[in-house]
């Protein structure tokens, strides 16, 4: 009985983690394309995963390995999307308003909230 709760668990995990990729995804789809990016939907999804796990690697072992992760995620956009160093930078910051805009209605939405 306890190994099925815990697949449960694992299954739910991962199927929470390819839901948060294609939300992420989403927003940084659209803020690409608002900055006037050259992107589809499934390049945004594979430079979601390339930073989301690759950039962890680089972060956990560096002691200042956030900087260098925040500078590789920029190269990262600057090359996929090809956009400019200013343009990559405010696509990372739209990417996070549009996903807290999302966010947000979710919360109205389903009222995950008591206000």
């Amino acid at each position: 009985m306890n190994s099925n709760i815990n697949m449960l668990t694992q299954i739910y995990a991962f199927l929470a983690t390819i839901f948060t990729f294609a939300i992420i995804s989403v927003a940084l789809y659209y803020a690409v394309k608002i900055l006037g990016g050259k992107t589809t939907f499934k390049e945004v999804l594979l430079v979601n995963v390339l930073c989301g796990f690759g950039l962890t690697i680089v972060a956990f072992l560096f002691p200042i390995g956030s900087v260098f992760a925040f500078v590789a995620l920029i190269l990262i956009y600057r090359h996929f999307f090809k956009i400019g160093w200013f343009r990559a930078i405010l696509a990372w910051l739209l990417q996070a308003v549009i996903l807290l805009i999302f966010l947000l209605i979710l919360i109205k939405v389903f009222g995950l909230s008591s206000y």
